[in-house]
């Protein structure tokens, strides 16, 4: 299945396989992109460009 979520400042397009880790799959994926967000918006600079390297904890 496959679901496209719109907001003002993005499209998110979510593919959504009938097998039984996927929700497992897409917790996982969302920590890890959340956890990129937040270091670029506490980035040492101060700045909250979130374009380059970002360090993986």
């Amino acid at each position: 299945m496959r679901r496209i979520y719109i907001y003002e400042n993005c499209k998110v397009i979510v593919n959504m396989p009938d097998d039984d880790q996927f929700q497992e799959r897409l917790l996982t994926a969302t920590e890890k992109f959340m956890r990129k967000v937040i270091s670029g918006r506490m980035n040492t600079n101060g700045n909250s460009i979130t374009r380059g390297t970002i360090n993986k904890k």
